[in-house]
């Protein structure tokens, strides 16, 4: 099966910020396919939904509880910046890790979505990106298919 028009807007098509609104981005409540990457346009984590909208907004939103993607935040990106002191606040509840991933993901990374209405080829779609990586022959950094 030929993905040539999803993968090509998977990577490089409008680039979204999760501190915009999903709703006015145009993300829709359907399933669908997404990327996400970072900053320096590496490619960090592909995903799928049956809700885009919803499953994006929770990425957005930091909470590490139910959301793969926020603990694979949390260790590879938020961990190594914190201090001791920080370390030490987060332990005593004075300050919180899930705000620390969402300021991670809100200023740090952007998203890219395909709507695909089978809920097979979604799942074969994300699985094959997983393998293959995108048209920049590169696996995701987070979630690679080991």
């Amino acid at each position: 099966m030929s993905w040539d028009s999803q993968l090509q807007e998977l990577t490089t098509g409008t680039l979204h910020s999760f501190r915009d609104d999903l709703a006015a981005e145009g993300v829709p409540c359907a399933a669908g396919v997404y990327t996400i990457w970072d900053k320096e346009g590496s490619f960090l984590y592909v995903g799928r939904s049956d809700n885009l909208r919803k499953r994006l907004n929770d990425h957005a939103s930091g909470r590490r509880s139910g959301d793969q993607f926020c603990i694979y935040v949390q260790d590879r990106l938020v961990l190594k910046t914190l201090k001791s002191e920080n370390i030490e606040a987060i332990s005593e509840a004075e300050e919180s890790l899930d705000d620390r991933v969402k300021e991670c993901v809100q200023a740090h990374l952007h998203y890219r979505f395909v709507e695909i209405a089978d809920e097979i080829i979604v799942k074969k779609l994300e699985d094959y990106i997983k393998q293959s990586g995108l048209h920049i022959a590169v696996q995701p950094l987070l979630n690679p298919d080991d």
